[in-house]
């Protein structure tokens, strides 16, 4: 079977419905190539050329009533307050979530994934809080922000693996409880799921008992616990079931999580769940260097269609986690006949990270529900 094809026995799909979650979704996805935006309009003449004005529309609208209030709307450089209102430009109130790009450090702007590699230097470096961070006010916005510190430097562990040492300014992104003594092993720093991310598909997945079939050093799995009765979770590297096993204690939810040391394929057959997540190994951050990502092809000797098959006889509702250039056809073609699927993305301080493919009642039926 050629990469990307679909398997004989999945049928092609002939209909389909979208259906945006937010009233503003459409905006939301214009904005998914994360390109700054401007709130600058450009005026031209009648024969096409910029007009050397580049006062902003906001200011020059403040100057006309400062004018006005003086009575001296004559000599304000504006015939009527019609042009305004004109056709020929329109202005708004940006929302907070163009606010908020006005006043994002550079720094921050320039975080990475810790599943992706894009080339993120070593002196693009994340700061550390301190301890009862004292409050200081931005230049540009007079918005309060917190005082940092120089980073701290790579464990004696890391410090000589420039792939890895670069995943440890984002060490709080991955486990808030880092310092606690939450231990990765050098596979984990790429390929761990973000708190935050892992946080919001916990809540997705909230049920009595939930298998994670790939649980790595326990990422998932420990936000899990904190929204299920009962997790499994199955590993076959016996060394990250104990690294797995020692973040759950520091997290305090190893009461809840039973670890299984196994192939995934000879242990789900034996298990009973009501939500299964897949999170299979991605075959590292090369992930990145394909145009599209192939589910048969995942990690060189894992089919992503013969672990959804696998997991499906335990339950049809499962989450599945994959990259975001994975090939939505593929993902929906699961669904089966007469199936549905919900494909989000996953997004952390407004970048596109990762793909989850919802199946099952884990596919939200409210589809009024907007945000």
């Amino acid at each position: 079977m050629d990469a990307g094809e679909r398997p004989k026995q999945t049928p092609h799909l002939r209909s389909g419905a979208l259906y945006w979650r937010t009233k503003n979704a459409v905006k939301k996805s214009r904005q998914m190539n994360l390109s700054r935006r401007s709130n600058k309009v450009l005026q031209f003449d009648d024969e096409g050329n910029p007009l050397a004005d580049k006062t902003s529309v906001v200011d020059r609208v403040q100057q006309f009533l400062k004018k006005n209030e003086e009575g001296d709307v004559a000599n304000s450089g504006f015939d009527t307050p019609q042009e305004f209102v004109s056709g020929e430009e329109e202005f708004f109130t940006p929302d907070e979530d163009e606010k908020e790009d006005k006043v994002v450090s550079a720094v921050e702007d320039r975080l990475t994934h810790p599943l992706e590699d894009d080339g993120l230097e070593e002196s693009d470096q994340f700061y550390d809080v301190k301890q009862s961070p004292k409050v200081v006010k931005s230049k540009k916005s007079g918005r309060p922000k917190l005082a940092r510190h120089p980073p701290e430097p790579p464990p004696d562990n890391i410090k000589d693996m420039p792939h890895i040492r670069k995943y440890w300014a984002q060490r709080y992104r991955l486990f808030s409880l880092y310092d606690s003594g939450v231990l990765l092993d050098e596979e984990s720093w790429y390929s761990v799921t973000p708190e935050k991310i892992a946080e919001h598909i916990a809540f997705r997945c909230q049920c009595d008992v939930i298998v994670d079939g790939f649980c790595g050093v326990g990422g998932n799995a420990i936000q899990f616990a904190f929204t299920c009765e009962r997790v499994i979770a199955i590993d076959i590297d016996p060394h990250k079931i104990e690294l797995a096993r020692h973040n759950a204690r520091v997290y305090g939810v190893e009461d809840r999580i039973q670890f299984i040391v196994g192939d995934f394929f000879q242990v789900i057959p034996h298990l009973k769940a009501d939500v299964v997540f897949l999170s299979p190994p991605w075959g590292g951050p090369q992930y990145l260097n394909q145009e599209v990502f192939d589910l048969q092809v995942m990690d060189g000797n894992l089919c992503g269609y013969q672990i959804f098959e696998a997991a499906l006889k335990v339950t049809p509702n499962i989450a599945y986690f994959v990259p975001r250039n994975t090939n939505v056809d593929q993902l929906t073609s699961l669904a089966g006949i007469a199936g549905r699927v919900e494909v989000e993305q996953n997004l952390l301080n407004r970048k596109f990270k990762t793909l989850t493919a919802y199946y099952g009642e884990l596919v939200d039926d409210d589809t009024n529900n907007y945000d």
